[in-house]
């Protein structure tokens, strides 16, 4: 009875508990109204992306659906570019990308656009993700009340779309609410705030690049 809606709202949902335990842990630190405001942004990018992705396994392999989502690291790679004005070099990574999306088949015998649309578009928020994710390092907020601040509004963010659509439900077995439970702490709690420090350590940039190891060793 899961989809993928659901599953985004349960991976908002389920860390809560532990991000708010944490967060009473680091000092009880306000975050400021920009901040507040940043981790809003961040929420609607981050589980957007979540949303996109998980939708998009519905169409395609999720191999398939997750190769294209790590295109992200070229997407901030080309915002580093536009932004230092290399012309040169964001022509070939758009030639190098336009040539790897040649590969995809479409039609009946390749892979429905939709899923492609949605795990592309899954790239693109994520790398607005890593980029602001930069930007909120220049006034840091220790990172579990950062995440407390985007799982919550994630969450909201979800709930509301799964009760327009009534694609939420909590009729699982408890085999899925196990498999939805692990997954939720591991990729929110350990990997988001892990891939956090890593922006904050070596910049976006380089945080996303590295990230390419993920669907490698997976």
């Amino acid at each position: 009875g899961n989809n993928g809606l659901n599953m985004a709202f349960l991976r908002a949902l389920l860390p809560l508990p532990v991000f708010f335990v944490l967060a009473k842990q680091d000092g009880g630190v306000k975050p400021l109204p920009e901040q507040r405001r940043m981790g809003t942004l961040l929420g609607f990018l981050l589980f957007g992306c979540i949303l996109l992705l998980y939708s998009s396994y519905a169409y395609l392999p999720v191999g398939v659906a997750t190769a294209l989502h790590f295109l992200y690291p070229l997407y901030v790679t080309c915002y580093e570019m536009l932004a230092h004005k290399s012309v040169l070099q964001l022509i070939g990574l758009g030639l190098s990308l336009a040539g790897a999306l040649l590969f995809i088949e479409l039609g009946e015998a390749g892979m429905p656009w939709q899923g492609l649309a949605l795990a592309l578009l899954s790239g693109v928020c994520y790398a607005a993700y890593v980029i602001m994710l930069a930007r909120e390092a220049r006034h840091p907020l220790p990172l579990p009340r950062l995440m407390l601040i985007v799982s919550t509004t994630g969450a909201v963010f979800l709930a509301a779309i799964g009760l327009l659509t009534k694609r939420l439900t909590f009729c699982l077995s408890p085999v899925a609410w196990v498999c939805a439970g692990a997954a939720a702490l591991l990729t929110a709690v350990v990997g988001c705030i892990l891939f956090q420090i890593g922006v904050r350590r070596v910049g976006k940039t380089n945080a996303a690049v590295f990230s390419l190891m993920e669907p490698i060793c997976g």
